[in-house]
């Protein structure tokens, strides 16, 4: 079935979203470009506002001076191609620095509609690939299905420890002709509360599929 194919996808998802934690210390090195404004892949997919002042930083785009100081594995990961196709990361002086917004579109996974068999079976997936990934704590703290601008989604919220860092993410499944795109908001500064969740919110909700 189309839907486990998703699971490498999830994987390479889920460590993408650690690139917030190896970029702490380059925080001031790339400056604020996107301050809330309207983001269209460069396909015309779809369309998408990132939160205030979080700032395109997709692999392959990064300054030299910064990838240079990642990790040889992240090295790596971004000499081979990354499937995010946009990433976003927000470097302002609050307990926010870091949080970071990556998407990719799984072509592989068009035409699946989101029911409630697809949604239990995409929500195994994502359980059993954090479970192969982080060895730490993992949760699920919610999970349930929305819509966006008509179309069907599934919520998820996570959490869990990677090297003594907490790191919590809201991901959003949005089904479509083109793929299944996948949004990862990983937020950074403790658990995640109402100004939090509805930052991330704001931004989701304007998705839309072009």
């Amino acid at each position: 079935m189309k839907i486990n194919r998703l699971s490498v996808f999830i994987l390479f998802l889920i460590f993408t979203s650690f690139f917030g934690y190896f970029l702490y210390a380059e925080s001031n090195a790339i400056a604020d470009e996107s301050s809330g404004n309207v983001y269209t892949d460069p396909g015309h997919k779809y369309s998408l506002t990132p939160p205030v002042g979080w700032t395109e930083v997709t692999p392959g785009k990064m300054p030299a001076e910064i990838v240079e100081k990642l990790p040889d594995n992240l090295k790596q990961v971004i000499k081979d191609g990354s499937p995010a196709e946009v990433m976003f990361m927000y470097f302002g002086d609050d307990k926010f620095l870091g949080s970071n917004l990556n998407i990719i579109n799984v072509a592989q996974a068009a035409g699946i509609e989101f029911n409630d068999f697809t949604f239990n079976l995409f929500k195994s997936e994502i359980i059993k690939s954090y479970n192969q990934m982080v060895t730490e704590g993992y949760q699920m703290l919610d999970n349930r299905m929305i819509e966006i601008n008509g179309i069907k989604a599934a919520y998820f919220e996570n959490r869990f420890t990677l090297e003594g860092q907490v790191f919590n993410n809201i991901q959003v499944c949005i089904a479509s002709s083109y793929g299944m795109f996948i949004l990862t908001y990983t937020v950074m500064g403790g658990a995640l509360d109402d100004i939090s969740k509805a930052m991330v919110a704001k931004s989701y909700n304007t998705f839309t599929v072009m």
